[in-house]
């Protein structure tokens, strides 16, 4: 699917690991490489970093702009029709919304607003742009398990609550064992990733328990798989691909001070590699490739492709600000600085494996 975006509000520095959670999307089919296609759409907007998803099919692209310079200026939601050019503005529907993740069929994005004193959890039917709330909490965060979404939700009293999940229609919740967050799942929802305490992810933790907290591989009945890393190794976003056999994530390995590498694994805990670069991982194959920009703090980075066995990643494009991977179409902002950050969307193909 895309990549799937976990919306966190713990309201803190949470462990930055779980600011932001993707997924990478659909079986990967190779295609001829060539180079960036004419832009998806002509956009004057700023588009923020970290809010692109795109729905498997390429139709529907959701982003966040900011329509000002300015750290402080409002953010805008916006739900992008590829097909007819059509942009549409979601502020009314979505107010406040951070980021949107669009469920694996490609019916529904899910939402989360900010609201005083909480938030408030939203699913939007893509074909009537129909609106279903489905939870509100002070701190929640959430992400796509199959055809349904599994929602954290942490206490005023910084512990996580037991996982529940729920249908978009808001017909069905039910409640997990498991206390802690959601983090990502595959397409079919049979492989998640879950920050929980490894020795028993059925008891109470808190968010500052950094030492007991670990992101576990479980089974669609939240069994155990593997523990995957402790949060406190972990700096950048979670990626899991497609059919669940791999995570990519920037880690900062034992002993080596504030050195980062991009670590791969699969989610079964027998196959471990890094890319030693100082990167953010933006996506994963099930080859076990990794899509990533180099880590910078300036508007636009450079995109580039490793793919495993190679250790030397292959540069794509330069300026990039954020991108998703959808089969094996690249879908990423081109941002240029003038007055002010303008980003295009644009498209690409991975390269053709050697």
């Amino acid at each position: 699917m895309r990549t799937i975006i976990l919306f966190v509000a713990f309201g803190t520095t949470l462990l930055a690991a779980l600011v932001v959670m993707r997924v990478t999307g659909g079986p990967l089919a190779r295609t001829t490489s060539r180079p960036a296609a004419d832009p998806v759409v002509p956009s004057g907007h700023s588009i923020e970093p970290q809010t692109l998803d795109v729905s498997q099919d390429g139709r529907w692209v959701a982003y966040v702009s900011r329509e000002e310079r300015g750290d402080r200026s409002p953010l805008v939601f916006h739900l992008l029709d590829s097909r007819k050019g059509k942009e549409i503005d979601l502020s009314t529907i979505a107010p406040d919304a951070s980021s949107g993740q669009f469920s694996p069929d490609g019916k529904n994005l899910l939402v989360l607003c900010r609201r005083k004193g909480g938030m408030l959890l939203r699913s939007l039917a893509l074909k009537t742009l129909k609106a279903t709330d489905l939870c509100r909490g002070g701190h929640l965060s959430a992400v796509w398990v199959g055809s349904s979404i599994a929602v954290t939700e942490v206490t005023s009293d910084r512990e996580f609550k037991h996982l529940k999940v729920v249908s978009p229609d808001g017909g069905k919740t039910e409640e997990t064992p498991i206390c802690g967050a959601a983090i990502a799942a595959d397409q079919q929802g049979r492989v998640r990733v879950v920050a929980a305490w490894a020795a028993d992810p059925t008891k109470a933790v808190t968010v500052e328990d950094k030492s007991k907290l670990s992101f576990l591989a479980m089974d669609a009945k939240w069994r155990k798989l593997a523990v995957l890393g402790t949060i406190g190794r972990v700096g950048s976003m979670v990626w899991i691909s497609p059919s669940g056999k791999y995570v990519a994530y920037q880690r900062r390995p034992a002993g080596k001070g504030m050195h980062y590498t991009v670590a791969v694994q699969s989610t079964d805990g027998k196959e471990e590699r890094e890319i030693d670069a100082f990167a953010l991982p933006l996506a994963i194959t099930d080859s076990g490739g990794v899509l990533a920009t180099k880590a910078t703090f300036t508007p636009g980075s450079t995109l580039w492709f490793c793919e495993k066995g190679n250790t030397k990643p292959t540069e794509l494009s330069e300026h990039v600000r954020d991108a998703a991977l959808v089969g094996s179409r690249i879908y990423y902002v081109h941002s240029v600085v003038t007055d002010r950050i303008k980003s295009t969307l644009k498209m690409m193909d991975l390269p053709e494996s050697k």
